[in-house]
């Protein structure tokens, strides 16, 4: 096995290890939400997270057998499927105007933030790439976190101010329509 086969490896169980905590971390989050639209967003993000350290297992397994990297079948939709559920949620939400405490805020904080460094990272691992499919999948993974890191953002705003959040995406005009 060469030098970038084994820092392939190294990479992957590093972000293997990202992913795992990160669904740990949004299983606990939702557990400990208070509104609808925070419990569904970090099921979804805990979801995803797995979806994300099945895919760097398989990856592994056939790295470390074959020392080359595979095909995947990974397609990240760009985060549509995250953002219809955050959206659903609130316009489905009884509690949607309700402010969130302050426990459920910097839930949505330090999520945003372990997303900016696993954002962080898959760029690392993408410039480093020595092989074009794993390159690929960096750039499309990174995509995706980017996505988390944007709801995420969303959800913190919603929380800290929800009509200030209605209002922006809504973007009303000045003539009352």
């Amino acid at each position: 096995m060469t030098g970038d086969q084994v820092k392939t490896l190294e990479g992957l169980q590093k972000a293997l290890k990202m992913e795992e905590d990160g669904k740990k971390f949004y299983l606990t989050a939702s557990r400990q939400a208070r509104n609808e639209p925070g419990k569904k967003l970090f099921q979804t993000l805990a979801a995803e997270e797995d979806i994300h350290a099945r895919v760097f297992t398989d990856i592994y397994h056939s790295m470390a057998e074959q020392q080359k990297w595979p095909p995947t079948s990974f397609k990240p939709d760009g985060g549509k499927h995250l953002r219809t559920v955050f959206a659903q949620e609130l316009s489905n939400s009884a509690s949607a105007a309700v402010k969130g405490t302050d426990s459920e805020v910097a839930a949505a904080d330090a999520g945003l933030d372990m997303e900016n460094k696993t954002w962080d990272y898959y760029q690392k691992l993408m410039k480093a790439a020595s092989f074009s499919q794993e390159r690929a999948f960096y750039e499309a993974l990174s995509s995706q976190e980017k996505e988390h890191q944007l709801v995420l953002q969303d959800y913190a705003e919603f929380l800290k101010d929800p009509v200030a959040f209605y209002v922006n995406k809504e973007k009303p005009g000045l003539d009352g329509v």
